[in-house]
């Protein structure tokens, strides 16, 4: 996510559309190098990556390894797998609304078309899932089968006792994802648990 995001920054902040062309090389999982690809084409290709890591019939990425908080990793990869950050949503979704708006001129329209799209389909999933009872959730926990989120670190938690995460909150303000008076309460329960 981040690289697409500095990309983003790049372009918004140069008008530089021509370096999409570049011929960019890579690395293959073998540590073997690979001839360039156009850098339209890489990121298609992270886009690829971002949404085979989606938790199934969802837009929301996985935890994975986790996110900024590395002391945050889960000892058990079968829970981190079900496991989604309210952090890494906001971040992937307003990187993908940067994104979207750099690529609006380009002349590869899908590729645009496809950030927006996909931008689209995580803000309502975050909305869905993570934002519940008007506090943005630290983390959802999806149970074996994908079919239902509970939330963590949040009032509804009643599994770790935490009821507030502070950068899923003021990520998802960063993030564009929730209305002045949603990120204005967020700031509030802030202030009052947090501060």
């Amino acid at each position: 996510v981040w690289p697409l995001k500095a990309l983003a920054s790049y372009i918004l902040t140069s008008g530089d559309l021509e370096i999409l062309n570049e011929s960019v090389p890579y690395m293959d999982a073998k540590l073997k190098f690979i001839d360039g690809q156009s850098l339209a084409q890489h990121i298609a290709r992270t886009l690829d990556r971002i949404e085979s890591e989606f938790i199934p019939g969802t837009s929301l990425i996985r935890y994975g390894n986790g996110d900024w908080d590395d002391s945050l990793q889960p000892a058990n990869t079968e829970l981190a797998n079900r496991l989604v950050s309210g952090w890494t949503v906001g971040l992937l979704s307003q990187t993908l609304c940067e994104l979207g708006e750099a690529l609006k001129d380009f002349k590869l329209s899908d590729l645009s078309k496809r950030v927006d799209q996909l931008a689209s389909r995580v803000e309502a999933d975050f909305r869905k899932y993570l934002f519940k009872d008007g506090l943005v959730a630290g983390f959802i926990l999806f149970d074996e089968n994908y079919e239902v989120g509970v939330p963590l670190l949040h009032p509804e938690d009643e599994t770790t006792g935490i009821k507030h995460r502070l950068i899923p909150m003021t990520r998802s303000i960063i993030a564009g994802l929730v209305s002045k008076e949603e990120a204005a309460h967020q700031m509030d329960v802030i202030h009052e648990h947090l501060y």
